[in-house]
């Protein structure tokens, strides 16, 4: 386990994080599309270290309605990073079919936590027996996030490669 000056130092990082991203997102209306992208990005990142954060520490016997505000946002940073790659070297911005194609991975995900949130509020289920239940799901989820974070890096990749 990690001492709590670590875990202390990590939750500074990770709040420092959140705003120089919220920051830069405010900065970026006056500057070009990919700062926004990124800023995103970061954002997403940090939301998701956030939730292993938390994870980590398990303040669910102090807060235990805390795992309710979970949600899969590490499906969230691919899409932005692949739309800051594009914008970066002035490539066609994604038509929305293709922006609705690279967030759907997320939205399906959301579906289902919103599902499994409100299996728990109606059949008040705790955080554990919820996790019994539905960790099929969230194996799921772990590995698509993975195939599909190197799926976008190497798409990303292959767009610096024709730029």
């Amino acid at each position: 386990m990690l001492d709590i000056p670590v875990l202390i130092l990590l939750f500074i990082l990770i709040i420092i994080a959140l705003v120089l991203g919220a920051r830069a997102l405010l900065v970026s209306k006056n500057m070009h599309s990919s700062s926004s992208y990124l800023a995103w990005f970061m954002i997403y990142v940090t939301l998701v270290n956030l939730q292993l954060w938390l994870a980590f520490v398990k303040p669910s016997s102090l807060y235990p309605d805390l795992f309710l505000f979970f949600f899969p946002f590490e499906l969230l940073p691919a899409p932005f990073f692949l739309l800051f790659t594009r914008s970066y070297l002035d490539q066609d911005p994604p038509s929305l079919k293709e922006r609705m194609l690279l967030f759907a991975p997320f939205w399906i995900f959301f579906t289902g936590y919103l599902y499994i949130k409100w299996d728990m509020l109606v059949n008040d289920l705790s955080y554990k027996v919820a996790w019994d239940k539905y960790f099929p799901i969230f194996k799921i989820e772990e590995v698509a996030a993975l195939v599909y974070g190197i799926i976008i890096i190497v798409v990303a990749f292959q767009n610096v490669l024709s730029f």
